[in-house]
């Protein structure tokens, strides 16, 4: 019996040493680094090839119509750590495929038919929609929330103009066109420039009730540089409007998110100078009230900064004239928060979640009056809000008389 039973367990074992049962050579598979998303013409579609239907008795939405600017490794040309040839360029490391399709997941069948290799998406970091594209709706994405092999922390971010050419780019600091995005987009969360916004955090607030989502606004610059020009920000899944590159900081201070990267340029006509304050850190607090039967939000932001510059012949950096720059930096900070929230109010966009703390701090009310996203963002555009700015200025730096 004993013999039996170590038999029995011998056999169980081997069972967990099968090891990779499932491996395939990574010579064997096309990886995908990058998909671009732009809307397809008629006549773009009319030319793809019946794969997964029969043109001439297919009829689907027009907004449905995409084309993708696929980017896939080239086996054997990427570059492995730090080594590789210096030489080679970003477009010798890759191959860029352009199919179309009358959803994304039929234009995906229709260039599995173009590739011999089996498609994997493991290694995906970086999906480009076009601003035309995004406006359209990106609730047709249904293919890629289903795909068990795309990372939640991969980037989805939206461009000015046309996607396509972001998989065409040759950048100059980097041999794998789509981790250069990745880098630059990374690059700005660590110095403050952006916060973490994957494309997991954009599928969970288009179904939240309180909050609408955001991705990067971006813009492709004649030397090859990307460019975050904003938020790009959302209504039921479409884009409804951007905001400029100086909003981002207003609402990574409205959100507490650190560190401060970006800095104020103001002018201070009363002392005849114009200052530049660099802000370091931020604290917010949000407090709902109820007033007259709708939720009134009281939101109070505290930021610690820094002068990095003055510009004045006379302007002493005292005690007196730093607690006045302080001030002067208060009002405008509000009047731009304000005006900010007001923007996103007009649009129906609730980016910043006051829902949600309406939703977690009044859930009778909630529940009674509202339930819904669409009732909640019906009713935000009117919700009172007021904002309280102050300001510290921790250092002013030194110079050289």
């Amino acid at each position: 019996m004993v013999k039996l039973c170590l038999s029995f367990l011998i056999l169980l074992g081997l069972t967990l040493l099968s090891g990779c049962w499932d491996y395939i050579d990574i010579e064997e598979r096309a990886n995908v680094l990058g998909i671009a998303f732009d809307v397809a013409t008629v006549e773009e579609i009319e030319k793809e090839a019946e794969v997964t239907h029969e043109n001439k008795n297919a009829s689907f939405p027009q907004q449905s119509l995409v084309k993708l600017n696929v980017q896939i490794a080239i086996p054997g040309k990427l570059p492995l750590g730090t080594g590789g040839d210096s030489g080679q360029s970003g477009k010798e490391t890759v191959k860029v495929v352009e199919v179309t399709g009358r959803t994304i997941d039929d234009a995906w069948e229709n260039l599995e038919q173009q590739i011999s290799l089996p498609l994997y998406m493991g290694h995906l970091r970086v999906l480009v929609v076009s601003e035309e594209f995004a406006r359209a709706g990106l609730e047709h994405g249904d293919f890629l929330k289903r795909n068990p092999q795309l990372r939640r922390t991969a980037w989805l971010i939206v461009s000015q103009g046309a996607a396509a050419k972001y998989m065409e780019i040759d950048p100059e600091l980097a041999r794998i066109p789509s981790l250069y995005l990745v880098g630059a987009i990374d690059e700005a969360i660590r110095i403050g420039k952006f916060p973490e916004e994957y494309i997991g955090k954009f599928w969970s607030k288009s179904k939240s009730l309180g909050q609408s989502p955001i991705l990067p606004y971006v813009t492709l610059k004649e030397n090859g540089n990307l460019e975050i020009s904003g938020l790009a920000y959302f209504r039921e899944a479409k884009l409804i409007g951007t905001t400029k590159a100086l909003e981002i900081g207003r609402y990574m201070a409205i959100m507490e998110i650190n560190p401060g990267g970006y800095s104020l340029l103001l002018p201070i006509p009363e002392k005849d100078a114009t200052i530049m304050f660099n802000a370091i850190k931020r604290k917010s607090n949000f407090k709902i009230d109820m007033n007259n039967g709708i939720p009134y939000i009281r939101i109070h932001i505290h930021a610690d900064g820094e002068i990095a510059e003055v510009i004045s012949e006379e302007l002493e950096l005292n005690t007196e004239n730093i607690k006045d720059i302080e001030k002067a930096l208060e009002k405008a900070a509000e009047e731009s928060f304000i005006k900010m929230i007001k923007k996103t109010q007009n649009d129906q966009a609730d980016i910043f979640g006051f829902g949600e703390h309406v939703r977690a701090k009044q859930r009778e009310y909630w529940n009674k009056n509202i339930k819904t996203k669409e009732k909640w963002l019906e009713i935000y555009k009117d919700v009172p809000v007021n904002i309280e700015v102050s300001i510290s200025i921790k250092r002013v730096g030194m110079k050289n008389e």
